[in-house]
């Protein structure tokens, strides 16, 4: 009971007369108040530290009280050029009873001088309402210097790239020599350096060293590059950051229910050897226009006879067309007396399709008789019937190589080398007699990505194999964009993606389908990344 008297004594104040008694209580006296603060370390001494390099001590603050502890300040003061607090505390700041709170210390060497400093923290706590925590750190003096530090390349796109230098710099009296630059660096980061190692540096002198950027995943990377030199103050370690952003991407949609196009050209040979197949000719071929009219495609036919006027027989026909394909039959087959001879040394090109084809072209292209068959987008069919060789200008001179003209003429008038498909239905196998074969053709049709169909088969036979070349439904997309980043492409079926069964003609700037898209298919989405973005 004494020592319990004697604690509490100094508490009662006792004024004026009789038994009146007056008690204060003091606001900070030692052992009344049971919120209590430590922090370690008590001091923090960092000795030598590096440019570039940024050590960092936590300060733990704990309450080993029964009461909360308010921290109302807690900051640098003296001269503390190069510490830093990188996440100070919200103030005021509520230690709980048993709680431990940890605070980063950070120093940066800006010069080779010591630095002194100190930390102060005043609280309501008991025990030490105002703590100084002692800080020093000396900048060491380098003979080499690495700028920036840190190297921060900032924000890239995935798939993009990025190109962060780093200056390595004589900074003393003397030469210092650089032995190694190696980079500890994550994927997506790599370094390239032309600097042949070991090499001097006299002060001023400065060498570069490149950190490539190529992320492949979204996300915040970060490495560092390592300088290795004769410099005594030691190595550098230049930390390096980069964050990946999410690719922004470009769709482009297609609706190819009832929106595909064909403009057709049947070139067929009407020469005395042909003449007999011509009705069943035509009756097959206005079979295969009509799996186009049975998905809605949007179809127009030109017959080519290598007449002297380069016109579509008839004219041409479409849907619209009363009778179509009674009337695709009748002028397939032509008139069996006007074309039952071979003409040599006129103008008939019977048996030259190829160079038929590309007049008969030319006379929509310059207003003539067939102007206005040719839409801007819709695929060009050119189906070329005969059995014998082509005979187009140049094959006797140029054998091998002559049909690139008539091809190329094609391709132009098709607008892009994707829109364009010649077909041949020719003696290509060898079986008809007398054989002829079918040079000429046979390239065109192989350069193109047509089919080849044997003359010498029933026309009816011949339509199936056709028809799975011709396509009922598209199976080319091109993009609108010439910048395209092929590896970000993706394709979609109605919102599902095509992870296989399709490839990118880097030519025609178009996905290109393995199989042309199912009578089931709305919507075909084509996205993609651009290089513009990368250069931003």
């Amino acid at each position: 009971m004494g020592r319990r008297a004697s604690a509490l004594g100094g508490l009662l104040l006792l004024t004026g007369c009789g038994s009146e008694v007056h008690t204060t209580v003091g606001g900070d006296v030692a052992g009344l108040r049971t919120g209590l603060l430590q922090v370690e370390p008590a001091e923090i001494h960092l000795g030598h530290v590096a440019p570039g390099e940024e050590p960092v001590v936590e300060l733990v603050l704990r309450n080993p009280g029964t009461q909360v502890v308010d921290v109302t300040d807690l900051g640098l003061a003296g001269d503390a050029l190069g510490f830093s607090l990188p996440e100070p505390p919200s103030l005021p700041l509520e230690v709980e009873p048993g709680d431990e709170i940890r605070v980063p210390v950070r120093f940066r060497a800006w010069d080779g001088r010591t630095v002194v400093a100190r930390l102060e923290l005043r609280s309501d706590a008991s025990n030490a309402p105002w703590i100084v925590v002692p800080l020093s750190a000396q900048g060491d003096t380098r003979r080499l210097r690495v700028e920036p530090v840190p190297l921060d390349l900032g924000e890239v796109q995935v798939g993009c790239d990025a190109v962060g230098l780093l200056e390595l710099v004589g900074a003393g009296s003397s030469a210092v020599r650089v032995d190694a630059v190696r980079g500890e660096l994550p994927e997506g980061l790599s370094l390239t350096s032309a600097l042949s190692l070991p090499r001097d540096l006299a002060q001023d002198q400065r060498a570069a060293v490149s950190v490539i950027l190529s992320p492949r995943a979204e996300g915040a990377l970060e490495g560092r590059v390592v300088v290795e030199s004769d410099d005594t103050a030691g190595t550098w370690r230049v930390p390096v950051t980069a964050v990946a952003t999410p690719r922004r991407r470009l769709v482009e949609r297609f609706e190819v229910r009832d929106t595909f196009e064909a403009d057709v050209f049947l070139a067929v040979d009407r020469s005395r050897s042909m003449v007999d197949d011509g009705p069943a000719l035509g009756e097959a071929l206005g079979s295969l226009i009509a799996q186009l009219d049975a998905v809605g495609g949007r179809w127009r036919v030109g017959v080519v006879h290598g007449t002297e006027d380069h016109c579509f027989v008839g004219g041409w026909l479409d849907a619209g067309t009363p009778d179509w394909r009674e009337e695709l039959a009748e002028r397939v087959a032509g008139v069996p007396d006007a074309y039952a001879r071979t003409l040599v040394g006129t103008n008939d090109l019977t048996e030259a399709l190829l160079e038929a084809s590309v007049l008969a072209a030319e006379q929509d292209v310059f207003a003539g008789c067939n102007a206005g068959f040719r839409r801007p987008g819709a695929a060009l069919h050119v189906v070329v019937v005969s059995d014998e060789r082509d005979q187009s200008s140049g094959f006797a001179t140029r054998p091998h190589s002559y049909w690139k003209d008539w091809v190329g003429g094609l391709t132009t008038y098709a607008g892009v080398a994707h829109l364009l498909r010649i077909h041949g239905v020719v003696n290509a196998f060898g079986r008809c007699t007398p054989n002829h074969g079918a040079r000429g053709y046979v390239e065109a049709v192989e350069a193109t990505g047509g089919v080849l169909a044997d003359v010498c088969d029933p026309p009816a036979d011949v339509i199936p194999a056709l028809r799975e070349g011709f396509g009922v439904r598209p199976r080319t997309f091109r993009v609108a964009r010439e910048d395209v980043v092929v590896p970000s492409l993706e394709v979609r079926l109605d919102g599902e993606r095509l992870a296989t069964g399709w490839s990118w003609d880097a030519e025609a700037r178009a996905v290109v389908l393995d199989t042309p898209v199912s009578l089931a298919v709305e919507v075909v989405e084509v996205s993609f990344a651009v290089e513009e973005d990368c250069r931003r």
